[in-house]
């Protein structure tokens, strides 16, 4: 998957371009736990599902994913990941929140 955005006009050059890593792909959809262990993290993976689009407005406002969030899911591989938001920081060349994580990864 690649993502770019900016704003389209001829001699834009401020823009963001995502692509995804190599390896194991989530499975199971995004889900927050309550605490850090892995039997926590599964059980938010299975009961508190993000939703599948997440507006704009809603990540400026800093209410769906605030610092401490830990989002989890089951990978392709049949690993439990844990993603946890260690900071937050509001970008001068975008509206949208910059996110600094942790990954945690149990294997079977």
């Amino acid at each position: 998957m690649i993502a770019t955005r900016g704003n389209g006009k001829r001699g834009d050059t401020s823009h963001t371009t995502t692509r995804a890593a190599t390896g194991p792909r989530p499975r199971t959809p995004m889900g927050k736990s309550t605490g850090p262990t892995p039997e926590q993290c599964l059980q938010g993976s299975q009961s508190d599902v993000l939703p599948s689009e997440i507006r704009e407005k809603e990540l400026r406002r800093g209410q769906t994913l605030p610092v401490s969030t830990r989002l989890c899911t089951v990978t392709s591989d049949g690993n439990l990941s844990m993603l946890k938001i260690t900071k937050v920081e509001k970008r001068a060349t975008d509206d949208l929140p910059g996110y600094f994580t942790e990954l945690t990864l149990w294997q079977q």
